[in-house]
């Protein structure tokens, strides 16, 4: 992946740190179990056989401060960090790179994190030439003998011999021997067909030779398991633009087309993982990164591996800027695909208790003009677009299991209530619960997903250490705020209360005698209130209804309403002057700095052009929440070389608003077809803006890697 120079923690770091503390009161639900894992045919597992999925962030920042990014990281919801090595700062005087991996290890095992340790290069952060160690430029694993000409292929001496290569590997395994923090190592970063590397009787001059990637698995990975057993073994497969081992088609993301057939086998075969990275067109430069064509890529590549229930793939890293609408359709697609949607099209599916494919989002951080530039925004918040996907990544554990219920005897998970026991209300008397209700809903095949995706409350984003730990509820749950009832969704700012989109989730309820106020994660949240809507929920004595929270007709929808507020503990508001002062008191805590310029650039291609600029939902910065549109800029006019575009032309559909009487809004990536540019240029008449965040929007991104 593109690299920089070792820095320092810059600004929004340290402030990261302090909008997400550490989990304090108890573990996220997305955390891994403690202990080793190993591999039961497609399945990472735990010590009990439990499949687990890693939900990793790559590291990639000489962080100083280094537990309070750690902390920032868990309290995010990542439940694995990937770092790095090279061989070069391993041998320097200060032993530089092996204390740093030490004190992220001993980081991350107290704020519940596992470490996987990557080789990302030989010879470090050299120069530009390489992207500053991201890919080793002659693609192997070491620099210096047979199969080599003796530099990095950037320029610079080799120093790594194959066997200095396995005796570096060995050190930095011997350094966590018997710490089950550290989970995994993978082996080589990127390896490509730059080096003429073949997979065993695979690939250039027949195969085999110096350049067998193969055996180099095999032998470094049995010599690792010899020092330290419980790790996992992650092999990557190399990057092939120009054509697969197996003659199917190109591997740009990875090159396991005959892994199936010919296997990296070690002495433990339970410990090997397979690892690929993805990036859309704008990083990669894979000429099709959507749709049916990039499912079968994958499928032919590494897919196929899952499908078959052989082995687990971890995609070792993806992530984008997320600024464009092509990036958004590249997001879709691989989050559809890891997470089993595509198998009418041979993609992998789980069921039952399985987890879907792991991932590793790149990069944590805040890198303005890289691409991607990082998990954080300028001024210490989740950059929500980004979140927005690798949230899809995390762990399909049950929505809210492990969310902590304050009752008498303390606090405990909501899953693990039982009517009879008693919960302390906000005012402070215990009441027995009377029922409990639990729905689990698959959001992949819901009707209207966003009625019922849940919403993520950060730490510390309603009030100082309130919530704990991140609490999730669903869209209409109510919180007690500025003395009256507001939904989840009313809350929504875009940066520390967001919705998420995960696979799918189970709600849980809790019925007390009378509506009450509880506190869940030290936040006041309502009780269930029946308005008649039991039916929605599994364990309820009666037909269950199927889509209990897509759009219901509107008398229903008013009675419901009418017991809500006739039978509610307190008033119920959506809008108004409270909501309003309360969204105002979250806005100024949230801290999110706003711009009114709305950088605009126009990007011309194939013969077309697309209008970026800034972007911002109202209904997110604002203080009535109503208006959940993404707009870019209006537009009272378009033109291409003085030629009138009418904004009504039903060629602008990508990137565009409905048309309204003084112009049309844009989302921030508008497209112009090459039909209507016409090999002209454009000029825009601007009617409005609106108020941005000031860190939604990167520097034009890098092409290539």
């Amino acid at each position: 992946m593109i690299g920089t120079p070792p820095v320092a923690d810059p600004p929004a770091i340290v402030r990261a740190a302090a909008v997400l503390p550490g989990m304090g009161g108890g573990r996220s639900p997305t955390l891994l179990p403690s202990g080793y894992f190993s591999t039961n045919g497609n399945q990472i597992v735990d010590a009990s056989g439990a499949d687990v999925r890693i939900a990793s962030v790559g590291w990639n920042q000489n962080f100083t401060n280094i537990p309070a990014t750690v902390a920032a990281i868990a309290a995010s919801g990542f439940n694995t960090v990937r770092v790095s090595w090279d061989d070069a700062d391993l041998h320097n005087n200060t032993g530089y790179d092996l204390q740093r991996l030490q004190a992220i290890v001993a980081a991350a095992g107290g704020d519940g994190l596992k470490v996987i340790i990557d080789h990302h290069n030989d010879e470090g952060f050299t120069n530009p030439v390489d992207g500053y160690g991201a890919q080793q430029k002659n693609g192997l694993w070491y620099d210096l003998g047979p199969g080599t000409d003796n530099t990095n292929g950037a320029g610079v001496a080799g120093t790594v011999t194959q066997a200095g290569f396995q005796a570096d590997w060995v050190t930095v395994a011997k350094a966590f021997a018997g710490n089950s923090t550290v989970i995994g190592f993978d082996i080589d970063n990127e390896p490509t067909s730059a080096g003429n590397v073949t997979w065993g009787p695979y690939g250039p001059n027949g195969g085999y030779g110096p350049t067998d990637i193969h055996a180099m698995y095999q032998t470094v990975g049995d010599a690792i398991q010899a020092v330290d057993p419980g790790a996992l073994i992650i092999a990557e497969g190399p990057q092939n633009y120009g054509g697969d081992f197996a003659g199917t088609g190109t591997a740009p993301e990875g090159d396991l087309s005959v892994a199936g057939k010919d296997p990296v086998v070690l002495t433990d075969p339970n410990k090997v993982v397979y690892s690929v990275h993805e990036y859309p067109t704008e990083i990669s430069g894979i000429a099709t990164d959507t749709g049916a064509a990039a499912v079968a890529r994958m499928n032919q590549a590494w897919g196929y591996l899952e499908t078959a229930n052989t082995t687990p793939v971890w995609v070792g890293e993806m992530g984008s800027s997320m600024v464009s609408s092509k990036s958004q359709a590249w997001a879709a697609t691989m989050t559809a695909y890891m997470n089993g949607q595509d198998g009418a099209q041979g993609g992998p599916t789980f069921t039952g208790r399985q987890q879907p494919i792991s991932g590793d989002w790149w990069v944590w951080g805040y890198l303005p003009g890289e691409a991607p530039d990082g998990t954080v925004n300028a001024n210490g918040t989740m950059n929500a677009a980004q979140q927005a996907v690798w949230s899809q990544l995390l762990p399909m554990n049950c929505f809210a299991a492990g969310t902590a219920v304050l009752t008498d005897q303390g606090e405990c998970p909501v899953e693990a209530l039982a009517i009879g026991h008693r919960v302390i209300r906000a005012d402070g008397h215990a009441a027995p619960i009377v029922w409990i209700g639990h729905r689990r809903i698959d959001l992949t095949r819901h009707p209207a997903p966003l009625r019922a995706a849940p919403v993520r409350f950060a730490p510390g984003s309603l009030a100082a250490g309130v919530p704990r730990r991140p609490l999730y509820l669903s869209p209409d749950h109510a919180l007690y705020l500025g003395g009256v009832l507001i939904p989840a969704k009313v809350l929504i700012n875009g940066e520390t209360i967001t919705q998420t989109t995960p696979r799918r989730v189970t709600y849980f309820h809790i019925k007390l005698p009378e509506h009450a106020v509880v506190l869940a994660e030290g936040a006041p949240a309502e009780s269930y209130l029946d308005t008649g809507d039991r039916a929605q929920f599994d364990n309820e004595d009666q037909p269950i209804q199927l889509h209990p929270f897509a759009a219901r007709s509107a008398e229903e929808v008013a009675a419901r309403q009418y017991q809500r507020e006739i039978r509610s503990c307190a008033p119920f508001a959506e809008a108004g002057s409270v909501v309003q002062a309360v969204r105002g008191a979250l806005l100024r805590r949230a801290g999110i700095a706003t711009t009114n310029d709305p950088a605009i650039f126009v990007a011309y291609r194939d013969g077309g052009a697309i209008i970026h600029s800034r972007s911002a939902i109202p209904g997110h910065l604002g203080l009535d929440p109503r208006d959940c549109r993404r707009l870019g800029i209006k537009l009272s006019a378009l033109a291409s070389n003085d030629r009138p575009i009418p904004l009504d032309h039903a060629a602008l559909c990508d990137g565009w608003h409905d048309l309204e009487p003084d112009g049309r809004w844009t989302d921030g990536a508008a497209v112009i077809p090459a039909c209507l540019l016409a090999g002209g240029s454009l000029s825009l008449t601007i009617a409005a803006t609106t108020a941005y965040p000031d860190s939604s929007y990167g520097a034009r991104r890098h092409a290539g890697r």
